[in-house]
């Protein structure tokens, strides 16, 4: 993944990607999830743009369906 080089500084937090973070985070089920979140950034990397809005749009889909989401347990496997 590539990053932006952002200015001014504090663009990601002016463009609320801190704000993300803290809702999200108490959604990660496990801790390489949270490490995940706290990863991402803002980029410029149309194919990474690409892939990020189909996976949105693929969860976007699961949610609307109704179905209940089959995520039992999640242990850690790194």
């Amino acid at each position: 993944m590539s990053a932006v080089d952002l200015y001014p500084p504090d663009a990601e937090d002016r463009l609320g990607f801190s704000v993300l973070r803290q809702r999200l985070e108490g959604h990660a089920r496990t801790p390489y999830g949270r490490e995940r979140l706290e990863a991402l950034r803002p980029t410029a990397d149309l194919a990474v743009v690409t892939e990020r809005l189909a996976r949105a749009g693929e969860a976007t889909s699961i949610v609307q369906s109704g179905d209940p989401l089959p995520l039992g347990s999640t242990p850690d496997l790194r």
